[in-house]
């Protein structure tokens, strides 16, 4: 599940493949894994908040982070753990990635 925040989630539901992200948009997305017995293990929560034109141009002007299942903050290189990634393969989508459309849902 991915979540967005009123500052952003009119936009991001547009799916649009040059979208025009508001500051502060924040999404958050949750995680699992699944063990080789079938059972599901929650993961992290990856948040991403969009700063200002030219805050973080190498990272296109999107802020990571990652919250343990525990609620704590966890510590990680976000350009090759985060950034690389977003950019590299959804910077199309103005470094998004979005849902692939079967996943999608207008619901809020």
């Amino acid at each position: 599940m991915t979540w967005v925040n009123d500052t952003g989630a009119l936009e991001y539901m547009k799916y649009n493949e040059d979208p025009k992200t508001p500051v502060v948009t924040v999404l958050v997305k949750e995680s699992f894994s699944v063990n080789g017995k079938g059972k599901a293990k929650a993961g992290p929560l990856f948040i991403m908040e969009k700063a200002a034109a030219g805050k973080s141009p190498e990272t296109n002007d999107w802020y990571y982070m990652m919250v343990a299942p525990n609620g704590t903050p966890m510590g990680i290189n976000v350009i090759p753990a985060c950034n690389d990634c977003h950019v590299g393969g959804f910077s199309h989508q103005g470094s998004l990635g979005y849902p692939v459309e079967e996943a999608r849902s207008l619901a809020s």
